[in-house]
């Protein structure tokens, strides 16, 4: 699979996470694990709608459950290095935005690994 070289392919691809996530069964089921499984996520919010997109999934273009699913050689480090050029910024480790991701699993029902995480925060460029 091909890796994002856009912001708008970023975007898509989360936007495509939050449609799983709003629908019941095997889409949610798969969003949800891979939310509870991340360690580097994109933070974005949209209609005051907030999403954790776990890079691994966000990362690769036009990325979909079934591609997700049946791609052989999917790698954190390549998409974080795409997400890095993308957004000009590593992600950083933040108690605060820490905080903020434990909520949003008890809003989803996922219980969260217990792994350190690192974020992009899109929410400040949005400010």
């Amino acid at each position: 699979m091909e890796l994002i070289s856009s912001r708008s392919e970023l975007l898509a691809n989360i936007a495509q996470l939050r449609e799983y996530l709003r629908r019941p069964g095997l889409d949610r089921d798969f969003a949800s694990a891979l939310i509870r499984k991340g360690r580097c996520f994109v933070i974005a919010a949209e209609s005051g709608e907030l999403c954790f997109a776990p890079s691994r999934f966000v990362g690769y273009r036009t990325n979909s459950r079934h591609e997700h699913i049946h791609n052989g050689t999917k790698h954190g480090s390549k998409t974080n290095g795409a997400i890095i050029v993308i957004l000009a910024a590593p992600p950083l480790a933040s108690e605060v935005l820490e905080e903020e991701y434990v909520k949003y699993c008890i809003t989803l029902g996922i219980n969260p690994n217990r792994l350190r995480r690192k974020y992009w925060d899109l929410r400040r460029d949005a400010a």
